[in-house]
């Protein structure tokens, strides 16, 4: 009687395995143009930053999920800024007033970038200006002992773009030195601290760079040449720089548009760039793993506003936030996860634009569990927050077995996983085949359809639904 009872299910899931298989076809097919929904727990880091017209973040993570931001605020709305450190210890987040008022926004961009050593220093850059009017590019580090004195990475008037720790636990910092009133005559530099001040390029106006430290403490950098039209990445080789153009139709690159491309690290220490373009008003992203740069449109559904922030996790995956304008007014803060095969998207949340404000800020980073963490600036609401995607993974939320992707849910998006890598034989370390492998045989095949449809709709979280 069992036998037969077997047999009788073994043959049903051999008559219906031919409809899964074309469901995997179709899925497979459709998988780029559906949104991934992730459950998105967001906090308020500061509710009351004042009315600031182009108000810059910064966010570092470290390996255990703590998020480190820093920000500008002019919550008494008299013209002169406070530059606030929070990071994620407590709840409410600590916060403390690196400057207390003391920054006037008539005579300098709001703009400061932060770093966390592996001993969880912190490092913050700034620009201050004084009431002569002369300027000063610094930074204060706090340690055990809090928060030290400034230490000035430039005399003139500098823009700072990113700031990273190498594994020398030497502070980088990629800006921009503009000697006078015409940014066309400025120039890109790295500052490492107690080592070296020096020019990577001198011939022109620079925006948005972006700095990542490989492990061998090698800097990569990209950055637009805003003179030429370019986007561009450098790497130091020895005592010389090596510069590349990664996309030369982006079209007249604007004034001060920070964070409009974003450079991150794979394993490999193969770069990949999410950037804007200009022109087409569209989210775009570049990799170099062909030893070539291949550029690539991310989304091109709807007017993209100028903002975009990348990150790699440990199965160098790709993870990408970016803003979508839905009218005059309206914001969506997106969510693209995937890689040049293909992309997930998923709205994080939306807001308003004052009027004159076109863009607001926002940065992305990874820690040891993947999960990636979001700040960004509503300026309708005047705030600060910080978006972390609930995913599950841990001890009181493993995933189902057939839960390719790693969402807590077993749905369409791991059969379109199954239906992409399907009779892939090549599937090895470190993700086998994207998670496809769901069985890690080295294969994808009716063994990874049965874990799928055994565990269909399974989740392993409150809310997949």
């Amino acid at each position: 009687m069992l036998d037969s009872l077997h047999q009788g299910r073994q043959m049903t899931r051999i008559r219906t395995r031919p409809v899964y298989l074309c469901i995997i076809a179709v899925v497979a097919v459709l998988m780029p143009s559906l949104s991934h929904a992730l459950s998105w727990n967001i906090q308020v880091v500061e509710s009351d930053t004042g009315q600031i017209e182009d108000l810059g973040i910064d966010l570092a993570v470290e390996a255990n999920g703590t998020a480190h931001v820093v920000y500008f605020d002019n919550g008494d709305d008299d013209g002169y800024l406070s530059l606030i450190y929070a990071d994620s210890d407590a709840d409410p987040w600590n916060k403390v007033f690196i400057e207390d008022n003391t920054l006037d926004i008539s005579k300098q961009d709001p703009k400061a970038v932060l770093a966390v050593d592996a001993n969880r220093v912190v490092y913050v850059v700034y620009p201050v200006v004084y009431p002569d009017d002369s300027y000063q590019l610094v930074y204060k580090k706090k340690g055990n002992d809090g928060w030290g004195s400034r230490f000035i990475i430039a005399a003139a008037e500098s823009l700072p773009y990113d700031a990273q720790v190498d594994d020398e636990g030497r502070l980088n910092v990629v800006y921009s030195f503009i000697p006078d009133s015409n940014h066309d005559d400025a120039a890109l530099k790295l500052y490492i601290a107690d080592h070296s001040n020096e020019e990577i390029e001198n011939h022109g106006n620079f925006q948005s760079g972006s700095l990542t430290i490989d492990s061998q403490s090698k800097p990569h950098l990209c950055y637009y040449d805003a003179l030429n039209e370019l986007l561009k990445y450098a790497v130091k080789n020895g005592n010389s720089w090596s510069i590349e153009t990664v996309d030369s139709n982006i079209g007249d690159v604007e004034s001060c548009v920070w964070g409009s491309a974003s450079l991150a690290l794979d394993s490999n220490g193969v770069p990949h760039i999410s950037y804007y373009d200009f022109t087409n008003r569209d989210l775009k992203y570049a990799n170099r793993l062909s030893g070539t740069w291949v550029p690539q449109t991310v989304d091109d559904t709807a007017v993209i506003s100028r903002q975009t922030s990348i990150a790699i996790d440990s199965s160098d995956t790709v993870h990408i936030c970016y803003q979508q304008l839905i009218d005059a007014d309206g914001i969506l803060l997106e969510y693209a996860v995937g890689n040049a095969g293909g992309w997930q998207f998923d709205t994080v949340t939306n807001f308003n634009l004052p009027p004159g404000i076109r863009s607001a800020h926002l940065s992305i980073a990874c820690d040891d569990d993947d999960k990636p963490h979001i700040c960004f600036t509503a300026p309708s609401r005047q705030t600060v927050e910080y978006a972390v995607a609930e995913i599950c993974g841990d001890a009181a939320h493993p995933y189902p077995d057939g839960d390719a992707d790693k969402n807590c849910v077993v749905d369409f998006f791991d059969l379109g996983l199954l239906g992409r890598y399907w009779f892939d034989t090549n599937c090895v370390l470190p993700d086998y085949c994207a998670g496809a492998d769901l069985n890690t045989s080295g294969a994808v095949d009716n063994n990874d359809l049965d874990m799928l449809t055994e565990t269909w709709l399974e989740c392993s979280v409150f809310d997949c639904f």
